[in-house]
């Protein structure tokens, strides 16, 4: 089981994206000498060919997913509603 619970963490890797894409093991020198840049580079290149529309898409460089967080968890308990099904 323990290849499964492995196969789990890297289904969702930039890593094994950039292998599915061109069909690479992990031991080929193609992958190992590609930086992780140039994965992502390649696999924004490859959705942009695929959906054009994507390219459309904005990205906010400001946003900073910590600072959300830490606004969250700086909110009172309190401050928070209730909310029930009927």
């Amino acid at each position: 089981m323990r290849a499964r619970a492995a196969a789990i963490e890297r289904v969702g890797t930039v890593e094994f994206e950039y292998r599915r894409i061109y069909n690479l093991t992990v031991n080929d020198p193609r992958f190992l000498d590609a930086t992780v840049d140039e994965m992502l580079t390649d696999i924004f290149a490859h959705q942009f060919k695929n959906d054009p529309k994507s390219m459309d898409e904005v990205e906010d460089d400001d946003f900073d997913p910590d600072n959300v967080a830490a606004e969250l968890n700086a909110n009172n308990p309190d401050d928070w509603e209730e909310v029930s099904k009927k």
